[in-house]
């Protein structure tokens, strides 16, 4: 195709195309192909209902392109046997839109062996702010202990010079693991001391963050 509409019209078609074209894009995967030839039948496969029996993507979930191993972790999120080591190997990537992916895809169902993953971006500095707070949004979504203690290290700033207690500067990262402990852990104490000190701040944007939780979700129309 000699443009970009036409191909991703081909390949929409190709994905509604019936499951018997899983094996032929599977025997074409096994040969010595240009990455980006892989990457299409990758996407390909991935719109297929079903994947040929006895697919792997490991060999792709390693190859050297990240826009390969995105649409391979794509495919191997719909495999049961290879969802966990995939995800975890994402989570790990040097490529932000593959962990990007990882994270998206823990929001739906995280498996506990990537934990602390998830809390490694989360407090990591150096990653961007936009992959830190999808890994908090993920904690939030958990509710165990790992997760709240996680969340708790987020917010917490230590003492004052006086020995109060005081919340950590106010970033994007914060106020996201505020929104999570406000939602989830509003009954635990060390989460409620924290709400507490957030409800007092002079700071609008805090209060704001520690009471999402107790407001009343608004019913859609379509639901009254």
């Amino acid at each position: 195709a000699d443009g970009a509409a036409r191909r991703r019209a081909r390949f929409d078609r190709l994905a509604r195309a019936p499951r018997e074209l899983g094996p032929v894009i599977a025997a074409r995967l096994s040969e010595n192909i240009p990455w980006y030839v892989t990457r299409n039948l990758l996407l390909i496969l991935e719109g297929l209902p079903g994947l040929p029996s006895g697919f792997s993507t490991a060999a792709f979930i390693a190859h050297e392109d990240a826009r390969v191993r995105r649409e391979a972790l794509k495919v191997a999120l719909k495999v049961p046997a290879e969802r966990k080591r995939a995800l975890e190997g994402a989570l790990q990537d040097a490529d932000p839109r593959t962990v990007r992916l990882a994270l998206t895809a823990a929001l739906e169902d995280c498996p506990p062996s990537a934990l602390p993953l998830i809390t490694q971006i989360a407090h990591d500095a150096t990653v961007t702010s936009e992959l830190r707070v999808l890994a908090i949004k993920v904690l939030g979504r958990l509710g165990n202990g790992v997760a709240l203690h996680a969340l708790l290290e987020l917010v917490d700033g230590g003492t004052t010079w006086l020995g109060r207690p005081k919340l950590a500067n106010r970033s994007i990262e914060m106020l996201a693991a505020l929104m999570a402990l406000s939602s989830g852990w509003r009954n635990d104490g060390r989460a409620a001391a924290l709400l507490a000190l957030a409800d007092a701040s002079s700071d609008p944007e805090v209060r704001t963050a520690a009471t999402l939780g107790t407001r009343p979700r608004v019913r859609s129309a379509a639901k009254r």
